[in-house]
């Protein structure tokens, strides 16, 4: 979802960029519901709550710029979005282990 919203908004498609916006918020939301009865440690679950709400901040201020509001472009919050989402992997892959 992250990749399709990059590329909408790279094609200047607000639309198609909100419409991913508007999933990954979903997401998220049900990602945190599911750490919190997950099976992992303390640390674990603690990264994944700060990762998950950096990434709401982050596609929230995209989402508000698309709105008028004031926040930030895209490409300006991709670092923390890369980041953020590089984490839940990290954690995903821990658990796999």
């Amino acid at each position: 979802m992250n990749d399709l919203a990059g590329e909408a908004f790279s094609a200047g498609n607000r639309e198609a960029a909100d419409i991913q916006l508007h999933k990954l918020g979903d997401a998220l939301q049900g990602l945190h519901r599911v750490a919190e009865n997950a099976d992992m440690t303390y640390e674990q679950r603690q990264s994944v709550q700060i990762a998950t709400v950096k990434l709401f901040e982050a596609f929230g201020s995209v989402d508000a710029t698309m709105h008028g509001k004031v926040g930030v472009s895209y490409e300006e919050a991709a670092l923390s979005i890369d980041e953020n989402l590089q984490a839940l992997k990290d954690i995903s892959d821990q658990m796999q282990d």
